[in-house]
């Protein structure tokens, strides 16, 4: 085999992916400005042989380029031009990487109509023909006894084509079905775009230090997947200038790569940052709040976005910068939420840990609590007639607990409340946090009416007002911090009268 060969069988062994090879042709056909690409797959009803086809509509070949540029190794018309993609002029090789049968390539250009033919042995053969040629054509016949079926081909060919070809700017079918996408990511709430000369991007913030990084050249991937060379940041950059490697699979890390890499970063630190906040102060949603959250991933950024005033609150629209101190949550603005709300001693946040507001505040490292793990939610009680007549026993033999009441626990955090009876409160508020329950300016004994214990004092009373308010007393010294020492035997020779009492009744 002589060198020429040993050069050609290396080419063709580089392509380690042999469904690749339709990249590489239509590569080709943009190159030779084509406006439409068909890719066919399918089987000759006759002979039975599966053939792979593609076409464009582009400036064909002469007998020149095919003499001196096509079936010439290392021989290419686009270097130093950013108009072409394939650069290196080898991609054509790749066509043997499937091992065809035959090739069958025809081709039209100034009035000059070709069938160039190569053979399994890499040899070819010349042929001008009488009919005109639109374009460029490249068929591939397979043998036989090749040892894939039809299937294989379809699938393979069509997510070869969508991987490589799917931002293409020139329309591409395969087997008729349109294969284009709109440039960027398809699924995703936000997306940051940004162009400079020659140059576009598309980028968001990822959840993943691993990121993704795509790069494309008028549309066709160069490198595609996970590894961005910013952590937590999924981008996508077409350019012109950007080119992939001899090898095909990594980008030329020239000059022209160093300076669209400048631009990527300012544009994931300053631009899209800012830009995410706004939207999110616009229009928020759960969505874009886990994307901020991702976006606080990136170096620096949480900085740069704490001054946005864009979280909704109690206290009107706050930035990261002004929460200072631990963050109330609860799902829904109910009675809870309006009576801790009017005490005005903590921020609230509509949501849940499933929300994305929450789970921004979180990756934003702000203390969080559920608000009815911290907060109980009361009601003054109307006194009836038996507890008027308890009331009355307090105001007369227990002057040391000035002006008590009656209240509801409506809510409070679960297990909180136990046997208690007395607690000081606020008889003008609604609420109270369950960390300020010595006595406060303002509060006065609250006697929870709700309570097991209260009702069963309630009709001690009837029968014997002494042992009722011996109960009562005591209990609410231990409750309210009064005495508790010399209280707890005298409450507990109480309960044990009381039980004594029930037992009789």
């Amino acid at each position: 085999m002589n060198d020429s060969n040993n050069a050609l069988e290396q080419l063709v062994r580089q392509f380690s992916q042999p469904l690749s090879f339709f990249r590489e042709l239509i590569q080709n056909s943009l190159d030779a400005g084509s406006t439409q690409i068909e890719v066919t797959v399918d089987k000759d009803p006759q002979t039975h042989q599966i053939f792979l086809r593609v076409h464009d509509n582009g400036q064909g070949m002469n007998e020149d380029v095919i003499d001196n540029r096509l079936t010439r190794l290392f021989s290419s018309t686009k270097e130093d031009d950013f108009t072409k993609i394939g650069k290196f002029g080898v991609g054509f090789v790749s066509i043997f990487a499937v091992h065809p049968e035959l090739v069958v390539l025809d081709t039209g250009c100034e009035g000059e109509n070709w069938r160039v033919i190569f053979k399994a042995n890499r040899s070819f053969e010349k042929r001008r023909l009488r009919q005109p040629i639109e374009g460029t054509s490249v068929t591939l016949y397979l043998p036989h006894d090749h040892d894939k079926d039809l299937n294989y081909y379809l699938e393979g060919g069509l997510n070869t084509v969508r991987f490589w070809c799917k931002f293409a700017e020139t329309e591409i079918l395969f087997n008729g079905e349109r294969i284009n996408q709109e440039f960027g990511f398809q699924e995703t709430t936000y997306q940051y775009r940004y162009a400079t000369a020659g140059t576009e991007a598309v980028l968001l913030p990822d959840p993943s230090p691993e990121g993704f990084q795509g790069y494309y050249n008028r549309g066709l991937t160069l490198l595609e997947g996970p590894g961005s060379p910013i952590p937590h940041l999924r981008f996508r950059m077409r350019s012109r200038y950007l080119e992939h490697t001899l090898s095909r699979d990594n980008i030329l890390q020239d000059e022209n790569y160093r300076k669209a890499m400048e631009h990527l970063h300012r544009a994931a630190f300053e631009e899209m940052p800012l830009h995410l906040f706004e939207q999110i102060q616009r229009a928020p949603s759960p969505q874009l709040w886990r994307m901020g959250a991702n976006c606080l991933k990136l170096a620096g950024v949480k900085d740069r976005v704490g001054r946005v005033e864009c979280l909704p609150t109690s206290r009107g629209l706050l930035s990261l910068n002004q929460l200072t101190s631990t963050i109330h949550y609860r799902e829904k603005e109910d009675e809870l939420w309006e009576a801790v709300g009017e005490l005005d001693e903590t921020i609230l946040v509509k949501g849940s840990t499933a929300s994305g507001l929450v789970y921004f505040l979180e990756a934003a490292g702000c203390q969080l609590r559920p608000l009815e793990e911290s907060y109980i939610l009361y009601s003054k009680v109307t006194p009836d007639e038996d507890d008027e007549r308890v009331l009355r026993l307090l105001a007369e033999r227990a002057s040391h607990l000035p002006s008590p009441f009656l209240v509801d626990i409506k809510m409070s955090p679960p297990g909180w409340l136990g046997s208690r009876l007395g607690l000081y409160l606020n008889p003008s508020s609604k609420a109270r946090s369950r960390s300020r329950l010595d006595r406060q300016k303002g509060d006065f004994p609250a006697i929870v009416a709700n309570s097991l214990l209260f009702k069963k004092v309630r009709e001690l009373a009837k029968v014997d007002r002494k042992l009722a308010l011996s109960v009562l007393v005591r209990k609410l010294h231990l409750d309210l911090g009064l005495g508790k020492k010399k209280e707890k035997q005298i409450l507990t020779d109480s309960l044990l009268r009381l039980k004594s009492q029930e037992a009789k009744v």
